[in-house]
């Protein structure tokens, strides 16, 4: 059977894998290898893929390797027609889930048209959700809907609020009641806060879910060192704004190092700020020192004095504006001429304004 491999390059992962295909599928010990080549050469002509791309793909999914080239390509137009894509995409997506290549259209249809039914989602918002998450198109529809209703009693979620999530992280359909649960312990245990703590974290941010619980504290520990400051304080910022659980300590320091340099403030001061504004990280260095200019020019405007050290200290939340918002501010302050409190200027709505 190694004569298969053809011209591919013969690695021992390689051959290893051969021999785990022809276990797991006694059939292919039972045909002729010319046989099988000829399948794999004309599937992967019909397919319009590399003959070593396609043996790859069969080597994961051994089934392939006694297909009929013409069902499968057969299969695959129609599949590509259900998805409303072009087939090219469509077997640039199977190579990475052969299963596709085994579904009946009809029933993937059946799937597709069932499932967004149960969830109450427009097909092809569901449509998009498989593409994204390809395991979806073979889930059957009483399977999925069974998942969400256990998922969301886990993370003590409305059935609505999960599928919610799901739209941003379809692999939250796919994920076990059991695993999910486990996740809502551990983070609990990891943090040292309550269940409630949890749920109100997944309910603001459930992309939290497809982290591993340790991973989010070793976040949390590495980012506290890093800053040289209390966990408890890191934790009590992350829980404000979870951004601080899934990036890493070192992307952190290094933000804090630029953004301090930028401003021309202590690290120690800029750190205290990013703690009370945690949404500071999301912006870069440069933009953060062009907004702390217009900050300081909008106080003077109100007849206040202000640097940017004293701008961290009292409302780093002025930052995270837009640099229009802030731009219109300033226009506002220089062409009335009085003095006012200027962070209610910054924070007042526009309609407000006068």
């Amino acid at each position: 059977m190694l004569a298969l491999l053809g011209r591919i390059r013969r690695t021992k992962e390689l051959k290893a894998e051969l021999r785990r295909a022809c276990l797991r599928h006694v059939r292919l010990l039972e045909m002729r290898p010319t046989t099988v080549a000829a399948n794999i050469a004309e599937s992967a002509a019909r397919l319009r893929v590399p003959r070593s791309v396609f043996m790859r793909t069969a080597l994961r999914f051994p089934s392939l390797f006694y297909q009929r080239p013409a069902a499968l390509a057969g299969r695959a137009r129609a599949s590509a027609r259900v998805f409303g894509i072009g087939v090219p995409r469509f077997i640039a997506l199977s190579l990475k889930r052969p299963q596709l290549l085994q579904l009946d259209p009809a029933r993937l249809a059946g799937n597709i048209k069932g499932a967004a039914r149960s969830l109450g989602l427009p097909v092809t918002r569901y449509l998009s959700l498989a593409l994204k998450f390809p395991t979806l198109m073979w889930r059957r529809p009483q399977s999925l809907v069974s998942n969400v209703r256990a998922g969301s009693r886990a993370v003590g979620l409305s059935q609505r609020a999960f599928i919610r999530a799901a739209l941003r992280t379809p692999g939250l359909l796919a994920r076990r009641p059991q695993g999910l649960a486990q996740f809502m312990s551990d983070l609990s245990a990891q943090l040292e806060v309550s269940p409630a703590v949890v749920r109100a974290l997944i309910a603001r941010r459930p992309v939290l879910l497809t982290q591993r619980a340790t991973t989010l504290a070793r976040n949390l520990k590495e980012t506290a060192e890093c800053l040289f400051v209390p966990r408890a304080a890191v934790l009590a910022a992350a829980l404000k704004n979870p951004i601080l659980f899934y990036l890493s300590a070192p992307t952190i320091g290094l933000h804090v190092r630029c953004a301090a340099a930028a401003l021309k403030v202590r690290r120690a001061e800029y750190a205290a700020a990013l703690l009370r504004a945690p949404t500071l990280v999301c912006r870069d260095a440069e933009g953060l020192a062009k907004r702390a200019k217009l900050v300081c020019k909008i106080a003077r405007a109100c007849g206040h004095h202000l640097t940017p050290r004293g701008l961290l200290a009292r409302f780093p939340t002025a930052l995270t504006y837009s640099a229009l918002r802030l731009k219109e501010r300033l226009r506002l302050a220089r062409r009335q001429r009085r003095h006012r409190e200027w962070t209610r200027l910054i924070t007042m709505p526009a309609g407000q304004l006068k």
